[in-house]
């Protein structure tokens, strides 16, 4: 972040400082569209979701990576400072399909969720969980295989994870296993999440697009149920929805 006067930018961290727009491993080298209308107004990016320390070996032949799901950046000023946000674009929602809700959901230990709308392993998941404690917390997407990718928060270090050590197919990179983490301040005591998955990628964005996360996992079979969990104290589940994923329809024109 900073001042271009068409020459030089000053930057307005001091030297050295990152600001990572996705603190995944499989975001790379993005790119934001060009000539969209003005009466839009939307700067819309999508990156490659893939990693060059693995890229030539991930498991999936002929092909080798695939697109993020396109979002939307935004500016917000916070006590002085101002932060990039990174968002699902709102077209999104035209490939949700059936639909299911989850409410005030004490977790004292674990929760299993199993509905028809994560059956084909492509969806969408939106909740909002209330931090009363240092307890950490998350949903764990899980498979008959008994293989997860897990993505929880550690209020007491005030960062955000993903965890594919355990997702499936990890073996073919000594890269590609392990666990991911992004810092993520919490408002109001709480933290709101969507995360997006498909076959073989998991994309997170917690606390309005502070907090994204991007990566991919190779499953033996598609993740199709859900682990709600808590350790070291219960936590509230305020609410949690679901969709299923399927092609685009925009209103009244049909499917794309």
């Amino acid at each position: 972040m900073g001042d271009f006067d068409g020459r030089q930018f000053s930057a307005d961290d001091p030297p050295g400082t990152v600001r990572w727009l996705d603190f995944g491993a499989d975001n790379y080298a993005g790119i934001t569209y060009n000539n969209v209308p003005e009466k839009d107004g939307r700067r819309i990016f999508i990156g490659w979701m893939n990693n060059w320390r693995y890229a030539e070996k991930t498991p999936t032949a002929p092909w080798r990576g695939a697109m993020t799901t396109p979002r939307e950046l935004t500016l917000t000023q916070e006590d002085g400072r101002v932060f990039l946000l990174a968002q699902p674009v709102s077209e999104l929602t035209g490939t949700r399909t059936g639909g299911f809700r989850l409410g005030n959901e004490r977790i004292d230990s674990e929760k299993i969720v199993r509905e028809k709308e994560l059956s084909g392993g492509v969806f969408e998941i939106t909740a909002e969980w209330e931090v009363r404690s240092t307890a950490g917390f998350g949903i764990a997407l899980t498979n008959e295989c008994g293989q997860e990718v897990v993505v929880g928060l550690d209020p007491a270090a005030g960062r955000l994870w993903i965890d594919r050590s355990r997702s499936g197919h990890t073996d073919f990179s000594k890269h590609f296993p392990g666990v991911h983490y992004a810092p993520i301040s919490l408002k109001g005591g709480r933290l709101t999440a969507q995360i997006l998955v498909d076959t073989c990628s998991v994309e997170v964005f917690a606390s309005g697009g502070r907090a994204v996360m991007t990566d991919l996992v190779f499953p033996s079979a598609p993740y199709d149920q859900l682990r709600l969990f808590s350790r070291g104290g219960p936590v509230t589940v305020l609410s949690l929805s679901g969709w299923g994923l399927g092609r685009y329809r925009r209103h009244n024109e049909g499917e794309i």
